[in-house]
């Protein structure tokens, strides 16, 4: 358990006041702001501003002037000792001021623009904590809650902050044991609903690799996963191999006739592929039309006869016939017209 030391004759700290977190006063804290709440526990996910400087008012660090918050475990000595003694006497919402002797720093060893043996001030603000869970029934719901956390960002458009929530929570529940029979079809539900909403997510944010990714696991579990099958095609769409796209909807529209989004995105696929081929038929074409027999083959001179290839014969041109490009069926091929299961896939789970 990580505790931090008062000396006996300090009661409860007072905003303004100036407490002492160490022996020899190593951390003196002062509360700027009240925060609320209980504090945080060890190994802790804690996420803070910061602004740190030396004693004359030199600042050599802030979190606030990149514009992310800091992030850290507590009590895992991720940070220096004078940190994980005073965070750990924060409530969500504290601000606060530290000063930290060297003992408690970086010590005798100069850190860029810290010089050696220098006593540093902190002042920090806790954002949240977060208790990592330990039993596998407490695993899945926190993967639960950041799911719903997850949803609630993807209805707002912020699909990048919403796929760190999936992350989280499917790095922590992809697999769990000791589950109880509900709980084991709860968690089979949960991974597969976690990976298809970060396959969307990662097609909003232009990542259809890893949309490919995801959609492929849940598929490897459920084969005829319509939702897998089109998300994976949307991917594919994305990078223009129509071709995976088309055998992906296809199977898609196969489990969810009536779907109109499978529907229209097979649409897209035809349209798509038939405009790329146009293109490189118009590029191939225009590089023949440049292309003549003078600039290949070089105009014979005066003192040149008859081309011999050593039989004793002359040649001549041969005239060539063009003929059209059958499939050998001896039929024409029209666009067969797929019919598709109404359903919404832009809907996260």
């Amino acid at each position: 358990v990580f505790l931090f030391w008062m000396s006996s004759e300090q009661a409860a700290p007072v905003p303004g006041a100036a407490i002492s977190l160490a022996p020899d006063d190593a951390v003196m804290k002062e509360i700027l702001r009240e925060g609320k709440g209980p504090l945080p526990t060890p190994l802790s996910t804690v996420s803070v501003h910061y602004v740190g400087t030396l004693l004359n008012g030199t600042k050599f660090d802030s979190s606030r002037d990149r514009g992310t918050q800091f992030t850290f475990k507590l009590g895992a000595q991720q940070v220096i000792k004078g940190w994980d003694v005073g965070v750990a006497s924060m409530h969500v919402g504290e601000l606060a001021r530290f000063t930290i002797k060297p003992d408690y720093a970086y010590g005798d060893a100069a850190q860029a623009s810290i010089p050696a043996n220098s006593t540093l001030v902190f002042e920090v603000e806790l954002f949240s904590f977060e208790t990592l869970p330990e039993t596998p029934a407490q695993k899945l719901q926190f993967g639960l809650d950041h799911k719903q956390s997850g949803n609630e960002l993807v209805k707002q458009g912020a699909f990048a902050e919403a796929l760190g929530h999936y992350k989280k929570a499917i790095d922590t529940a992809e697999y769990l044991f000791d589950l109880n029979e509900e709980q084991r079809a709860q968690h089979r539900d949960l991974v597969v609903q976690l990976r298809l909403n970060m396959a969307l997510c990662h097609l909003k944010v232009g990542q259809p690799a890893s949309a490919v990714e995801m959609c492929t696991k849940v598929l490897e579990g459920e084969p005829n996963n319509a939702k897998a099958l089109y998300r994976r095609a949307c991917a594919h769409h994305a990078v223009q191999d129509f071709d995976l796209a088309r055998r992906d909807l296809v199977a898609a529209a196969k489990l969810a006739p009536a779907d109109r989004a499978i529907r229209e995105e097979y649409a897209k696929v035809q349209q798509d592929q038939s405009a790329a081929e146009r293109k490189a038929r118009s590029a191939y074409s225009g590089l023949f039309s440049r292309i003549t027999l003078t600039d290949d083959i070089p105009a014979p001179t005066h003192s040149e006869g008859p081309h011999e290839c050593g039989c004793g014969h002359d040649h001549h041109h041969e005239e060539h016939e063009e003929h059209e490009e059958q499939c050998g069926c001896g039929h024409d091929h029209h666009h067969e017209e797929h019919h598709h299961e109404e359903h919404h896939h832009e809907e996260h789970e």
